[in-house]
């Protein structure tokens, strides 16, 4: 079957005019794009506020996110945490490191890493790249945890695995401090 945005966006808007939280969610996703209708931020926002509100933890996510950019609503970062907090509670791994990100970067609450450290890494245990990225970055800065640069190489190496492309240069910087510390142990080769 050919790819038809338009003929998607036709059923999607059916199944979300009899309330399926997940068609208001991806009706929602192809109005921000564009793809197969017009390109309208505010129809995105409220499709994906009607399906937040039935509990749709992506679509919380997407709020959340919504609110942190200001994307078709003023950047509100209590609103963030509220829609991102909703969507974390119910296991949405990328809700969880946005979460902590917050945290990290004290956005709608007082930065805490020992706080983002926690929300990251319960993204990462469930295989989220970037939360397995952040959660080694994280260990490799001793950012509300320890230093531990084994962690960070294993950690950011699952999220390579996964291709995450910003993990590269992360890794090239744990080796790096990794080749570093040993010959600080060590002395110089001979």
């Amino acid at each position: 079957v050919p790819r038809d945005p338009a003929k998607s966006a036709h059923w999607f808007q059916k199944a979300a005019d009899q309330g399926s939280a997940k068609a208001q969610c991806d009706l929602g996703v192809l109005y921000k794009v564009g793809e197969g209708v017009p390109r309208n931020q505010a129809k995105a926002v409220d499709l994906m506020r009607q399906a937040a509100q039935q509990g749709h933890a992506q679509a919380q996510y997407n709020l959340g996110i919504y609110y942190v950019r200001g994307e078709g609503v003023p950047v509100d970062y209590s609103r963030a945490l509220v829609w991102l907090r909703k969507s974390a509670d119910q296991g949405y791994a990328p809700a969880m490191c946005d979460l902590g990100i917050c945290y990290e970067n004290g956005e709608g609450v007082k930065q805490d890493f020992k706080e983002a450290a926690r929300w990251v890494r319960k993204s990462a245990e469930l295989g989220w790249p970037m939360g397995q990225y952040q959660l080694a970055f994280y260990y490799y800065h001793g950012a509300g945890i320890p230093k531990d640069l084994q962690k960070a190489a294993e950690w950011n190496r699952k999220a390579i695995e996964q291709g995450y492309p910003e993990a590269m240069g992360l890794d090239q910087a744990i080796r790096l401090e990794i080749a570093r510390a040993r010959v600080d142990q060590t002395g110089p080769r001979r």
